[in-house]
């Protein structure tokens, strides 16, 4: 599996996000996963940015996660294990 992470922001994010992407960066740095940050004014158009970006490429999977939201450190490893299509994770 070939994992692209999607932060799509205006330029700014809350820092317990931010803690949490630190953390999921360092559990995943050995398992080809790439963190992507949009910064557009619209979150539709940095999630479609990041779709046209990867559509063509060797990526299998996307996930979104939005500047507010906040996941435990193996929530990535967690969710991406599941080896499902599509996965919905309610966030804390």
């Amino acid at each position: 599996m070939k994992l692209v992470v999607s932060i799509p922001t205006n330029g700014m994010m809350y820092s317990e996000t931010c803690h949490a992407l630190l953390n999921a960066m360092h559990v995943t740095k050995t398992e080809g996963v790439w963190y992507v940050f949009g910064r557009t004014a619209y979150v539709h158009q940095s999630r479609n940015d990041v779709l046209d970006a990867v559509v063509d490429s060797d990526f299998t999977h996307i996930l979104f996660v939005d500047a507010d939201m906040l996941f435990p450190m193996h929530g990535i490893n967690i969710l991406a294990s599941r080896n499902k299509d599509i996965i919905e994770q309610p966030t804390m």
